[in-house]
């Protein structure tokens, strides 16, 4: 087993710190600082408006029992990030804004990839990506420090900026602007659950488990498996031998020790596994049984066949589903101590607050907590938790549930927003219907296209007076529908509405046409008919 320590220059860190702490004492004009105890209790939507075919948007923020605040126009949808009460925001220029309740609307940083970017170091910093793939650390107060060049991908950790270059080099920088390199000859760079941590997936193979400072150790492992870091980093699970069409491969656990570093080898053909919050367990599912395996003790025991999936909760407690799509609560000891069946499977589970969240395909949710055993919540086919706040999707309502499950409705109708957002995690999206389609369009030409609703996701359409032929959706988004046409041999057709209300229909092949509403009506029913 190979291993890599990093040492970093403490000195010059402790000297830069009181140079910068001197500076932000004497700045002006956005606040040095984001206030990190404020935060958006009750709960806060984030709707973007957007015409078809638009590519910006206007952003509008919605707190529960007010009318829908403007907070900008002409802005890329879904380019906020949030910390506490201040917000990160890029218009149609490549512009990042910072915005700060009672502070004003501040031009940033220009020039940011979209997506690239957001608050570090408490929110008290900024990195962020340009057009020209430069790391930029923009501290409130001071100009923004140039990083490094040629960057492909940055992710931030605790208290670390971890990049990837397009020559496959990894820098770590504390928030400072200090740096080193890490790694050579990476392709991919992810960060941990715990965001002390980032995993780097080298070209050879193998994978560095690092939390980018201190010391760092390579896993020699066969195929890009998932891995899994307990919090103070001690234990490192992983999957050797990955099989990506399988999602199977050998479990290997590695200990480290001041001496060294041990591994050993759990279990092959496992799937999914998962750390126990503390870190004395480690569950896993195997041909589909569930196991734990205790690293105190190093013993491993069978604790449940017919599983399907399973998450792990807070308490030391864990959830599975079952193959026949019962949910069942184990302790860290792996006692079962609680089960429940519905009428139709459960589906999916996901942690929340003390308890679980499960609910079924069509979209029953249901709460369950040592206190409460089981509490329904309704239809929610679409959730966001924060560890406070249920936030979901019902009839085009946004409804929420606090920890003591009171419901509030936070937005009657999500219909008039392309995006709606809890926190930076979608909610709903608008969708073009089929029923916005039908009716009779004309091109230039004055060639007639009709198409008829037959159904959610099929109908027929008739060029001039041809004959109806059937088809069905196969692909929506927020301005297309991409059909099978029964008379079409391995070709598609796109239909989108675009942004001046005309109609735009693109075969597969590469012919296209546009066509423009017409005010006659539909005839092909009754061609239908006959």
């Amino acid at each position: 087993m190979r291993k890599t320590w990093l040492t970093s220059a403490g000195l010059i860190r402790i000297i830069m710190a009181v140079l910068l702490l001197t500076l932000l004492t004497a700045c002006i004009g956005i606040p040095d600082r984001v206030d990190s105890d404020r935060s958006e209790v009750p709960p806060v939507l984030w709707l973007y408006e957007q015409e078809p075919g638009a590519e910006l948007a206007t952003l509008y923020r919605k707190a529960p029992g007010e009318a829908p605040q403007l907070i900008a126009e002409h802005v890329v949808p879904g380019s906020h990030r949030l910390h506490a009460g201040s917000l990160l925001l890029l218009d149609g220029a490549k512009v990042l804004h910072y915005l700060s309740e009672g502070q004003g609307t501040h031009p940033l940083l220009d020039g940011i990839e979209p997506f690239s970017y957001g608050f570090v170091n408490d929110g008290r910093q900024v990195f962020a990506i340009t057009e020209r793939r430069e790391l930029l650390l923009k501290t409130f107060g001071l100009e923004p420090q140039l990083l490094i060049e040629h960057v492909e991908h940055a992710v931030p950790l605790s208290d670390r900026l971890i990049a990837l270059t397009d020559g496959g080099q990894v820098h770590s920088f504390d928030y400072y602007g200090a740096g080193s390199v890490i790694a050579v000859g990476a392709q991919a760079v992810g960060v941990g659950p715990d965001e002390r941590h980032a995993v780097i997936y080298l070209r050879s193979g193998d994978a560095l488990v690092t939390d980018g400072k201190d010391a760092s150790v390579v896993i020699d492992q066969a195929g890009f498996g998932p891995i899994r870091i307990t919090g103070d980093g001690r234990f490192v699970a992983y999957l050797d031998h990955y099989d990506d069409a399988t999602g199977l491969g050998t479990l290997m656990l590695l200990t480290r020790h001041e001496s060294g570093d041990s591994v050993e080898l759990l279990a092959d053909e496992v799937g999914q596994f998962a750390w126990e919050e503390s870190g004395c367990c480690l569950w896993y599912v195997r041909e589909g049984s569930l196991y734990r395996h205790r690293t105190g003790d190093r013993e491993t025991s069978l604790i449940q066949d017919r599983i399907e999936q399973f998450v792990t909760l807070r308490n030391g407690l864990l959830a599975a589903i079952t193959t026949d799509g019962e949910l069942q609560i184990y302790d860290r000891n792996g006692e079962q101590i609680w089960q429940r069946s519905e009428e139709e499977p459960i589906e999916w589970v996901r942690p929340f607050a003390s308890g679980v969240l499960f609910g079924t395909g069509s979209g029953i949710t249901a709460y369950w907590d040592a206190e409460r055993q089981r509490e329904e919540l309704g239809m929610v086919p679409r959730l966001s938790s924060d560890g406070r706040t249920i936030v979901g999707m019902r009839h085009h309502q946004a409804i929420a549930w606090d920890l003591k499950l009171q419901q509030s409705v936070l937005l009657e109708d999500a219909r008039p927003y392309r995006y709606v957002y809890y926190g930076e995690q979608l909610l709903s999206e608008k969708l073009v219907q089929l029923q916005e389609l039908e009716g009779v369009w004309i091109a230039e030409d004055g060639r007639k296209l009709e198409i008829e609703r037959a159904g959610e996701s099929r109908g027929y359409l008739a060029f001039d007076e041809g004959e109806p032929v059937p088809f069905y959706v196969i692909y929506v988004s927020h301005d297309s529908l991409r059909l099978m046409v029964a008379d079409l041999t391995n070709r598609t057709m796109e239909v989108t509405l675009q942004a001046d209300g005309s109609l735009l229909l693109a075969m597969s092949d590469g012919w296209s046409k546009v066509y423009l509403r017409s005010d006659r009506d539909v005839s092909m029913p009754e061609r239908i008919r006959n």
